[in-house]
Order: structure tokens, then sequence, then C-alpha cells
């Protein structure tokens, strides 16, 4: 049995992409589209009865923060595809991708106009730094792949800013007076004062929140170094001959999942 195709695309992967954004667009509905920590009493509609309460204990628990995770992992699979696709062909596919990361960066910034908590741009700036992972051996990249989830970034950060912040002087306190305000400027303000909040404030806030001492940027690219990573072992290619392996991943993953609770 073969992995389902449609025009050379692999269909399992477009499945995956499209569940891991539906899990995101749900996590995005219960934080209702804010982009940043609601100030105090600001959401307490939402949370009217015990039914509100365990339908946003189960999404905390199951679905936030996990299908970014999934996401992330695509977007560096994806990234195999196209550059081994293009070798294949002969061709080179580096200036090429670069391209198309410049015009997510520009999508996404139009996009984080509206919403502050945009992560096409984000994808755009760390999908540069796969290009370079692309030739490098796999323990090489499975080594670098796993320091970034054990927290090197957060530490070199830390040793940098000493806690602080690396673009902006504010915090993420939902008392604060910069989350007030934004709060406020897509409570009651027009279009107009959502987009200059967001315009540079909101993206160097957000920068803040990727890279900071706290962050998860570099959990990001840990997942983009993983899904090049399984890019080259061509699971995804031979997946229906590798059940044995998938229900063995399947099971750790289930057991690491109660572990970590």
């Amino acid at each position: 049995m073969k992995p389902a195709t449609t025009m050379g695309r692999m269909d399992i992967v477009d499945a995956l992409r499209g569940f891991s954004l539906a899990g995101i667009v749900i996590v995005h509905m219960v934080e209702n589209y804010i982009g940043a920590p609601a100030p105090e009493g600001a959401l307490d509609a939402t949370h009217l009865g015990i039914v509100d309460y365990v339908v946003d204990g189960i999404i905390f628990l199951f679905l936030r923060g996990k299908f970014f995770a999934l996401f992330s992992f695509l977007f560096g699979l994806s990234f195999f595809i196209q550059m081994d696709n293009a070798h294949k062909r002969g061709t080179d596919f580096k200036l090429r991708f670069l391209w198309r990361l410049a015009i997510l960066f520009v999508i996404g910034y139009v996009h984080s106009l509206f919403y502050r908590g945009d992560i096409l741009t984000i994808y755009a700036f760390l999908g540069i730094f796969l290009i370079p992972f692309y030739s490098i051996k796999n323990k090489w990249l499975l080594g670098f792949a796993s320091l970034l989830f054990l927290g090197l970034g957060r530490y070199i950060i830390f040793l940098i800013t000493q806690g602080d912040n690396l673009f902006t002087a504010g915090n993420f306190s939902p008392d604060s007076p910069e989350i007030i305000a934004y709060y406020d400027s897509i409570k009651n303000g027009s279009l107009l004062d959502v987009f200059k909040s967001n315009l540079i404030d909101g993206h160097l806030m957000k920068l803040d929140f990727q890279l900071g001492v706290f962050s998860r940027g570099y959990l990001t690219y840990g997942f983009f170094l993983l899904g090049l990573f399984i890019g080259r072992l061509g699971y995804f290619r031979d997946y229906f001959n590798k059940i044995k392996l998938t229900k063995n991943v399947l099971y750790w993953s289930i057991g690491g999942f109660f572990v970590s609770l």
C-alpha cells in the first residue's frame, strides 16, 4: 500500500496541516483573538458556568501549545520537501525559498495590523535559518534541536538581558499600562487605532514574547528542525509500511503526556 498523493503532494501532510490549523483556531477563539494577556475581569463573560470552565480546561490540557508545535513541525517538513524535490530536479531552491519567506513576511505583517498574535512574521524570520541546516548531518541537527528544547536559547537571552525585555520596556502583566492601553484600543478604538497600536509597538512586543527568556520562539525553531529531520527519514513518503514504528511512537507519546501532567 502506498501513501495517498495528489498532484505530487502528500495528502497526509496536508491533512495534518489542516488539523493543526483547526486546533490553533479553536485555541484563539477561546482567547477571543486578543493576542495579549487580558486585563483582570475582561473575559468574565466567557466563564459564566461550569461548562465554560470544563471546556476551557480541556482546551488548555489538550490543545493549547500543542497544535503550534505540530504546525511548526510541518513547516520544517515542508521546507525539506520543497528543497528535496528541487534537488531531484537538479535545481537550487534556496533563493526561491527566501523569496517565499519574504512574501510570507509581508502577508504576516499585514495580518499583524489586525491581530497582534500573528505568527507568520516569526516563521518568515526563523525560516531563514533553516537553509544552513539543510546540509548539516543528522546528528548535529538533532543535537542542536535538543539543546533548543532544553532551553539553550532562553539561557543565552537571560545572560544577555538579565531577564529584561529585548525590544520593549513594558511587560506582559495583565495590569500593565501597555496591555491596558492595547486592550482599550481593540475594545473601544477604531480600526485605525488598532493598526497604530500594532504597527510597531505590537510587533516589538510580539518579538519579546517569542524571543524573550520565557518565550517559545526557540521551541518553534526546534520543531522546524525536527520536521526537517523527519523529512530526511522519508517517514511520510512510506508511513503505511511503518505501522509498528508509528504505534511505538504513539505509545511513548501517550506515556510521556501523562508523565508530564
